[in-house]
């Protein structure tokens, strides 16, 4: 039988496709054979969330999340690869918003990977777990170094870096550094926070105005301190209590340096270590999800548990559609919300943000969040009232926060509350006006948020205030406890003659109150010494070598029987000149001053009864110093400068105090002579000068009764302002040849 060339060619064709295909199935079993193991490793169970992350792992080792702007911008993937790389083995690192449960993430991950290596998981805070897989490395210690050993604003860069530091230390030490640091403190912060900054600038405040009211307020009794010292000659004059120009320019400068001092001391500028974002960190995850939200009224973030079924997401899908129709666009997101987000955790601020990017008018968003279960109702600008509901999250209590067995089953209760929320929200009652919330669409920046606010700002003014004020009670505090004890020393008694002294303190210019009291404690003293004079009132006189041991007892007591004497004299005569000529001695203790005594009269009296309270210390007593007779009993006659005003030279009856003015300060030697104020008032005026007893002081003949040892003449010296030694002055000191008189 003859086959046509035609026919022949249709049985060729029809023979090599035969051929064909039994050579594919010849190598379908060749293939299949190779693949017969995996029956016996099954495939991992089904996780949407791991299984999208090894997705993102197997494209990147590295993944930062686009939810932490704040913390770790995703410009930071760069430096956590190179510290990735450093490690020795394959590394992949997860930077997302914190888990519920972070080691069973990894090895979730691990199981859709399928690749050996460590696998880090990173939160906002730092490394929260590390496992490794295939390779012999102290993964865990590492983590829980980074983790315990590192202050709590490190950051997750720094937190990362130190991980990577102890992983590459080796097992023995990194597990000895896991041990330390279940055994000391965590270290101290590196930065700061506003409430600290708080704390420094009160304390500056404080500081500072404490200083400066200290130095312009108790420098003036300090400096008055200093000038009533005994060793000022000019510690009579007046001195006043206000600052001088110094005293200012010291408190300028001190408060400077201060301030100075706490600027670099407090030299903290930022509250975190996160590095700024870049504005398209800030817009990612909004991009992303109004993308998704574009697709479907629902969206679920991809890098977080999935919570919702597929039937379950249809449903809702279902029930946004009806609520839609009634009353307006609504959206549902589970997208988790932290403070380190490009919303600050704020749903009304995300929502706001979402609508604008959307383009529509009016919107209700169900923001919920996948990691706590927490639900939010956002209303922007749709005329529902969400007053009835929460304050906060505009729905009921009951319906933002998981149910107590809401753990034990599959994906919470987060459907179901989402469910019951749009149909509470579908019942809600129209109100007039549409409730657009209290958030802007825009958050605020990161970059000015970390910055500290300056030192001198916040607290700052009250801390000025505080400072002033308790400087100021602790400086009246300490004047007043000054004045109490100085009050106390002038009523304990007058001014007594100081050991190797031979004269009292006294003011240069009294007043008259102060001469009237003075008066009566030194006549009151006197007369307290006469009336119940002891043993110390008895003069210390130095033994005489030419007297005989048997008649030095004789002389004692008779050079104490004539100071007693004299100084009765001199009482009787201060309370003649007070007043009070029939006053018995003995009841002079209790003399008070009549308002009507003169100041004359009242100086003339502490003259006399400083004059006898000397007789009876064993002083000798001539007469008063002519200069000031407050000082008390004379020494020298000198020839000294008498008068400021005049330039006036007198041969006067001058203390020991006025002697050594007259020897090394001769021209300041005026500037302690005794004014007294007027009787009628008006200016102060010399002591000579004013009608009174005083007025005899100059010429010598004030003094009256003498003691013993004062029989001689008062040794009379010329001025220091005259050529050559004085006449008589044996030791060239100027003192005169009878200085043995002075002797006790």
């Amino acid at each position: 039988m003859l086959i046509s060339p035609r026919e022949r060619a249709h049985w060729q064709v029809l023979v090599f496709v035969v051929l064909a295909l039994l050579c594919l199935g010849s190598s379908a079993t060749a293939v299949a054979a190779p693949t017969a193991p995996a029956a016996t490793s099954p495939a991992p169970p089904l996780n949407t969330q791991a299984a999208h992350l090894a997705t993102l792992l197997r494209k990147n080792p590295v993944h930062v999340t686009d939810q932490l702007p704040r913390s770790v911008p995703r410009f930071t993937a760069e430096e956590f690869t190179r510290l990735a790389r450093t490690t020795g083995v394959p590394t992949y690192v997860l930077v997302l918003p914190g888990q519920r449960d972070p080691d069973e993430l990894l090895k979730a991950v691990h199981e859709h990977l399928r690749r050996d290596g460590v696998y880090v998981l990173v939160d906002e805070s730092g490394v929260v777990a590390a496992k490794a897989y295939g390779v012999k490395v102290p993964a865990e210690d590492a983590a829980t170094v980074a983790l315990y050993d590192m202050p709590v604003d490190a950051g997750p860069v720094h937190g990362f870096a130190r991980f990577v530091e102890v992983l590459a230390s080796g097992e023995e030490r990194a597990e000895e550094a896991a041990e330390r640091t279940y055994e000391t403190d965590p270290p101290d912060g590196m930065y700061i926070g506003p409430s600290d900054r708080d704390n420094q600038s009160f304390a500056t405040g404080i500081a500072l105005s404490a200083v400066a009211v200290a130095i312009l307020f108790g420098s003036p009794y300090v400096r008055r301190w200093w000038h009533n010292r005994p060793a000022n000659p000019r510690r009579f004059q007046r001195c006043r209590l206000f600052p001088k120009p110094l005293e200012a320019f010291a408190a300028i400068v001190v408060t400077g340096a201060l301030a100075g001092g706490a600027l670099l001391l407090f030299d903290e500028k930022l509250t975190s270590a996160a590095p700024n974002p870049r504005p398209a960190d800030m817009t990612a995850r909004l991009d992303r999800v109004t993308a998704g939200l574009k697709q479907s009224p629902v969206y679920t973030d991809p890098e977080s548990p999935q919570v919702l079924s597929t039937e379950q997401r249809a449903q809702l899908v279902r029930h946004l559609g009806e609520f839609k129709r009634k009353h307006g666009e609504v959206y549902i997101t589970l997208v988790p919300q932290v403070l380190e987000d490009e919303s600050e955790g704020f749903g009304g601020t995300f929502s706001a943000a979402l609508r604008q990017r959307l383009g529509v008018e009016k919107a209700l968003f169900l923001v919920a969040d996948p990691l706590t279960g927490d639900i939010g109702a956002e209303n922007q600008g749709l005329e529902l009232d969400l007053e009835q509901g929460d304050e906060v999250y505009g729905i009921p209590e009951s319906l933002v926060y998981p149910a107590d067995d809401a753990d034990d089953r599959p994906g919470g209760d987060l459907a179901e509350r989402l469910d019951k929320a749009l149909t509470y929200l579908d019942d809600l009652p129209k109100s007039e006006y549409g409730d657009t919330g209290p958030y802007d669409s825009e958050a605020s920046d990161p970059a000015e948020g970390k910055k500290l606010r300056p030192l001198f700002s916040g607290d700052f003014v009250p801390g000025l205030f505080i400072g002033a004020f308790g400087s100021a009670f602790l400086l009246g505090l300490l004047a007043a406890v000054l004045g109490v004890v100085r009050i106390r020393q002038r009523r304990s008694g007058p001014p007594r003659l100081s050991a190797g002294l031979r004269y009292f303190d006294a003011p240069r210019h009294p007043s008259a109150a102060w001469l009237r009291g003075m008066a009566e404690r030194e006549v009151r003293l006197l007369a307290g010494m006469l009336t119940y004079r002891g043993p110390d009132f008895a003069p210390d006189l130095d033994p005489y070598p030419e007297v005989a041991p048997e008649t030095e007892a004789e002389t004692r007591e008779q050079a104490l029987r004539a100071a007693t004497e004299a100084a009765g004299l001199h009482l009787r005569a201060a309370l003649r000149h007070l007043g009070h000529p029939d006053t018995p001695p003995a009841h002079a203790h209790r003399l008070t001053v009549a308002r009507t005594v003169t100041p004359s009269q009242s100086a003339a009296a502490i003259s006399l009864a400083r004059l006898g309270r000397a007789a009876l210390t064993g002083v000798p007593v001539t007469d008063a110093c002519a200069i000031n007779p407050l000082h008390g009993p004379s020494r020298v006659r000198r020839d000294v400068r008498f008068n400021a005003r005049t330039g006036q030279r007198r041969w006067v009856p001058v203390c020991e105090f006025c002697e050594n003015f007259a020897l090394a300060a001769p021209q300041l030697l005026p500037e302690q002579h005794l004014l007294l104020p007027a009787d009628g008032g008006g200016e102060a005026v010399p002591y000579e000068e004013v009608v009174g007893p005083l007025a005899v002081v100059p010429e010598g003949g004030f003094a009256g009764p003498r003691t013993p040892s004062s029989t001689a003449h008062i040794p009379s010296v010329p001025s220091p302002d005259h050529a050559g030694v004085p006449r008589g002055d044996i030791d060239g000191d100027g003192r005169g040849t009878e200085r043995n008189e002075w002797k006790h």
